[in-house]
């Protein structure tokens, strides 16, 4: 796995492997910039700053792939609460407002929506991100399926998907 990020203050890390992949034994604790390690292994970051924004990609191709992905998805500058309107506002519009439902129970409509939140979180969009095959074509995968989610609505729970 590898990830890029950005901070808007200035500060320090140190790099960690740990014995295993459970505990908190550390076996190694350095300034490297790079670690390989079949164990546990993270960095421990340090700010000048106690209020700090970071920036964070991922990738399981390369760091670069991992820049790309996030100077692609949060453009630098945009503000928390800009990232946080516009990802409501588009599970506003391209999820959530395509259902209608007469229920009025609270604890009904949240086991409702918190179901959709989960249902569209899966199965992610990989494309691109496969590091044993490259290919032009989609990649989507998920590590476990949702069938078993209906059963948690009661079944006076009534709602309808719309276009």
């Amino acid at each position: 796995m590898y990830f890029c990020g950005s901070f808007d203050s200035p500060g320090s890390f140190r790099t960690f492997v740990g014995q295993g992949t459970k505990g908190s034994d550390i076996k190694e604790y350095a300034a490297s910039k790079v670690l390989q390690a079949t164990s546990r292994l993270g960095a421990v970051f340090t700010f000048e700053n106690r209020t700090v924004t970071s920036r964070v990609g991922v990738s399981f191709i390369s760091e670069d792939q991992a820049c790309n992905n996030v100077n692609s998805q949060i453009r630098e500058g945009t503000s928390l609460a800009t990232l946080t309107a516009n990802t409501r506002d588009a599970w506003n519009r391209e999820i959530l407002s395509k259902v209608t439902t007469t229920e009025t129970d609270t604890t009904s409509l949240q086991l409702l929506y918190t179901s959709l939140y989960h249902m569209n979180l899966l199965p992610t969009n990989k494309t691109g991100e496969n590091p044993v095959w490259s290919s032009p074509e989609p990649y989507y995968d998920d590590t476990f399926t949702l069938w078993d989610l209906v059963s948690l609505i009661p079944e006076e729970t009534h709602f309808r998907a719309g276009n």
